[in-house]
């Protein structure tokens, strides 16, 4: 391969690394870790139809866009005409500092013009806010508590599970012990009660 054709075979490949990359961006992990370790709320985004437009193309994947005050948070594409068929909707759910939201979705490529719809709503701590994209606009449809499932939470349930079953074995064992007490007694009452018997016919005699 001469030197003019490398060139050129590295010249795509950059392209396509760049393509793809753009493609798809989400929040970075190290943002996320210092948005969970302030005051914090979750945002579950649900897209439940495709754009409700007469210059939507169905045969096109969407690329979605969710900004948060601004912030990107997700970038996909996704076949919203197949997910709203088969009605198994798009959904994403990502955490985000809490206090006044702005949140703005975009969907473009699959639509002549991008859709850009915003809705703005307060986000409480530790509360999930789930959202919904209904084809025309973004739809708050509750603000309910939420405590994620995390490896703290799952560790705390174990350690009371351990607990539970060490409490268990104890009146276990405090069970068997009784269990046992009550036989030797009873064997003991026997054994007397037969000792008696043995000794009535001699004192007859």
């Amino acid at each position: 391969m001469n030197s003019g054709m490398r060139v050129v075979t590295n010249a795509l490949a950059l392209a396509v690394l760049l393509s793809s990359a753009g493609c798809r961006a989400e929040m970075s992990e190290a943002r996320r870790n210092h948005v969970l370790a302030g005051d914090h709320g979750w945002i579950d985004l649900t897209l439940k139809s495709a754009p409700k437009s007469a210059a939507y193309d169905p045969k096109k994947n969407c690329t979605v866009w969710f900004n948060s005050n601004g912030e990107t948070q997700y970038s996909e594409s996704a076949d919203l005409e197949h997910a709203a068929n088969s009605e198994n909707p798009f959904g994403y759910r990502i955490v985000a500092p809490i206090g006044k939201t702005q949140a703005e979705l975009t969907l473009s490529n699959c639509i002549a013009k991008p859709l850009v719809v915003k809705l703005p709503f307060d986000l409480a701590k530790d509360h999930l806010v789930r959202l919904a994209f209904d084809g025309t606009a973004l739809v708050l449809e509750s603000s309910t508590p939420y405590e994620p499932t995390s490896l703290e939470w799952v560790r705390a349930e174990m350690l009371k599970l351990q607990s539970n079953n060490a409490s268990s074995d104890e009146a276990v064992a405090r069970l068997t012990k009784l269990a046992f007490a009550s036989l030797g007694l009873n064997l003991l009452a026997l054994l007397v009660f037969i000792i008696s018997r043995r000794r009535s016919p001699q004192r007859q005699a």
